[in-house]
């Protein structure tokens, strides 16, 4: 969901992030053991100081920050360098495809394909990369950042 709306709107609602905040709180109560609980705490605390530093930095957008922080108190100490390491590896992939559309955005084949596939999954146009430069693209890093989450919460469940 985090994915989708900062895609189409270039921002994560807070309510989505309390969401996530909120639901790591109660399976820190439920099923992280009470020694351990006070580690996710202060691991979640660190990551949205050290977040809200590089927000202040222009380097990291708020609603980022948040979601980032959210996750970091479901990953704790166990699982916070898979969520840094899958969300920075997504990020890059990420970065790649802004970058490399940026270069091909002038060919009729990639503007007809990048349209259709915005107008059928966002109903809006693709965004238009070049307007102020290459400098001036925005990622929606939200993206990279449900990806890491996605793959934490996979390896909390067990799952992986």
């Amino acid at each position: 969901m985090a994915a989708v709306w900062d895609m189409r709107y270039r921002l994560i609602p807070n309510a989505l992030s309390i969401a996530v905040f909120a639901s790591a709180l109660l399976h820190i109560l439920i099923a992280v053991p009470w020694a351990d609980a006070s580690v996710h705490l202060l691991v979640g605390a660190a990551v949205f100081f050290s977040g809200m530093i590089i927000y202040a930095l222009g380097w990291f957008g708020g609603g980022d920050v948040k979601l980032f922080a959210a996750l970091a108190f479901w990953a704790g100490p166990d699982h916070i360098l898979a969520l840094f390491v899958v969300t920075t590896l997504a990020g890059g992939v990420l970065g790649l495809i802004y970058l490399a559309s940026a270069f091909f955005h002038k060919s009729a084949v990639v503007l007809i394909g990048a349209n259709w596939f915005f107008e059928t999954l966002f109903n809006k146009p693709a965004p238009v990369f070049f307007v102020g430069g290459i400098r001036n693209i925005e990622l929606p890093y939200g993206v990279a950042i449900a990806i890491g989450g996605g793959a934490i919460l996979y390896q909390i469940a067990g799952l992986g």
